[in-house]
């Protein structure tokens, strides 16, 4: 009888360490996220983070980025020990650079160049306070105003890319009217 009882004590002892043994503890390590650029925000598994580095769970995660001006970017990582990684976020957007012509012989232009000039992007006005403008890659309708002088032209542009602009508006004579 001690023999038996001897026996089931050792057979309970190896079963409940073999099951101790299948059991593992999580273990947590330190994710570190480098964007490009440098403003975009960083999510893991849906939630922001602060900085670039969280601490996760070892296994699969997914890390989203996300910035004005750039496509989403979206990579799943598995993670089994301290891990850095790279995000870089391709543009989605191209710049206009917008340059009045020079008027040779006519003296040096007054002001910030523009004038009265007055741009307006696919039917929007656009304040002409500066020089360059983001807009979204694909067809735009450019229109340029200064009295009753117009210009309009359609331009294709791709992202990543920026494209100078040089309006010139003008009058032209196409006859001479009544002698």
């Amino acid at each position: 009888m001690k023999k038996l009882f001897l026996f089931l004590c050792v057979a309970v002892l190896a079963l409940s360490a073999g099951f101790a043994q299948r059991t593992t503890k999580t273990q947590n390590f330190v994710l570190t996220v480098t964007v490009s650029p440098s403003n975009a925000k960083i999510f893991v598994d849906g939630m922001q983070i602060k900085g670039n580095s969280i601490s996760v769970t070892s296994g699969a995660h997914t890390v989203q980025a996300s910035a004005p001006g750039y496509k989403d970017k979206s990579v799943s990582v598995s993670v089994s020990a301290d891990m850095n990684m790279r995000v870089d976020l391709e543009p989605d957007t191209a710049v206009l650079v917008i340059k009045p012509r020079e008027n040779p012989g006519k003296g040096p232009s007054k002001g910030n160049g523009f004038g009265l000039m007055e741009l307006w992007i696919d039917g929007m006005q656009v304040k002409m306070n500066r020089d360059a403008f983001e807009v979204e890659a694909g067809r735009h309708t450019l229109r340029f105003v200064s009295g009753d002088l117009a210009g309009e032209t359609e331009i294709f542009v791709e992202p990543g890319q920026q494209y100078l602009i040089e309006p010139e508006l003008s009058i032209r004579l196409t006859s001479k009217g009544p002698k």
